[in-house]
């Protein structure tokens, strides 16, 4: 397995939750803690928090949602890296650990067929080079964009319901009954 670099993306405004989506309760951690527990147990060397506040690496780019998170944690390591967001709880190492051990390294991106997070980006100078341009231009500000002018390929997804997000206080109850 290669060394890579973990990074939560954690920096988002929270608006629908109306509260720090990093610091809600799951199984008795933090959103935030999980994760880093997941990418340690995946293999991960070190861990950037993509976050525009004291404990995470600010944006360059600011207000470019999470491109520009991806962007920031490029410059912070040398290592490909392993995206995932602070708000999918549900994700375990079972969908992680084929994102980082997939035996197609040509490829400059590789995520989950209809899911374009959790995310394995190769630290490139062409992938930092079309990352940059994207956020220069404001144009498609969406990781889809990213992905859809790398070589990537999509891995099969077994169980969807894994891949949830929590975007409001009624999908934490509902992540938080399971």
């Amino acid at each position: 397995m290669n060394t890579f670099t973990g990074v939560i993306l954690a920096g988002g405004k929270s608006s629908r939750m109306g509260q720090d989506k990093s610091a809600l309760l799951f199984k008795g951690n933090s959103f935030l803690n999980h994760c880093k527990r997941l990418l340690i147990e995946t293999g991960a060397s070190d861990i950037i928090v993509s976050a525009n506040n004291k404990a995470g690496v600010p944006d360059i780019y600011p207000n470019c949602g999470p491109l520009s998170g991806i962007h920031a944690a490029l410059q912070q390591t040398s290592h490909s890296l392993l995206i995932m967001p602070v708000d999918m709880p549900l994700l375990t190492c079972e969908q992680l650990t084929p994102l980082v051990t997939h035996t197609q390294r040509t490829t400059e991106a590789l995520y989950y067929e209809s899911f374009p997070l959790p995310l394995f980006l190769a630290n490139t100078e062409k992938v930092r080079h079309i990352l940059s341009n994207i956020l220069e231009k404001k144009d498609n500000l969406s990781i889809r964009s990213l992905i859809a002018q790398l070589e990537h390929e999509k891995l099969p997804v077994n169980n969807s319901h894994l891949f949830s997000n929590v975007n409001t206080m009624d999908d934490y109850k509902s992540i938080v009954v399971d």
